[in-house]
């Protein structure tokens, strides 16, 4: 049987005349009563076509299935792994070194850290994108950090942190042990995207 000519197949859902009663929406996109065709945002495209909006499409981006056949480059992840790991140790020996032998040059210090680190993530993301990808994980995930140990901080005011050290010391190592069970989950989704 010859499928019809896409024009045969009605208007498309951002058109006036399009009826919802007589398509069929899945929660991802606009189908036709037979399921034959579905709306890619420009339009209607047989059942077996990639299934790739109209604006990826354009822009030549392969399908989920292309790229979940696409080899795993170790290179990209060993980098990835580099510019996540690089970015917390020199930047907590920075700190660390600041704090313990310059402490009068801490706010010009920490104004020199701040241009050395958007300087060396703007040069890595031309050179080694993956290096970059990883150093802008490295920072959310710190901010991450940085609230969940805020909370934590927070919740020991009310179990006497306030007054003693190691009350406080158990609930920041307990947000340290939480974050770090959170994180496990989308830095493990970032490891496994990169191809």
């Amino acid at each position: 049987m010859a499928e019809p000519p896409l024009h045969d197949l009605g208007p498309g859902p951002n058109s006036e005349d399009f009826d919802p009663k007589q398509h069929i929406w899945d929660g991802r996109e606009w189908w036709t009563q037979d399921r034959s065709h579905w709306w890619d945002g420009a339009q209607w495209q047989p059942r077996d076509a990639p299934h790739v909006s109209g604006l990826a499409q354009m822009a030549g981006a392969a399908t989920d299935q292309q790229a979940a056949l696409t080899p795993v480059n170790p290179a990209h992840r060993r980098d990835f792994w580099i510019g996540f790991s690089l970015w917390f140790v020199v930047n907590t020996a920075f700190v660390v070194g600041v704090q313990l032998f310059a402490s009068a040059l801490n706010p010009t210090a920490n104004g020199l850290l701040l241009l050395a680190n958007i300087l060396v993530l703007g040069v890595m993301a031309f050179v080694r994108s993956f290096v970059a990808l990883g150093m802008v994980t490295a920072f959310a995930a710190a901010f991450v950090l940085t609230i969940f140990e805020g909370c934590f901080f927070t919740l020991s005011d009310f179990a006497g942190g306030l007054y003693d050290t190691s009350t406080l010391t158990g609930f920041l190592v307990v947000g340290a042990i939480v974050f770090g069970i959170v994180a496990f989950f989308p830095l493990r989704a970032i490891h496994r995207r990169i191809r």
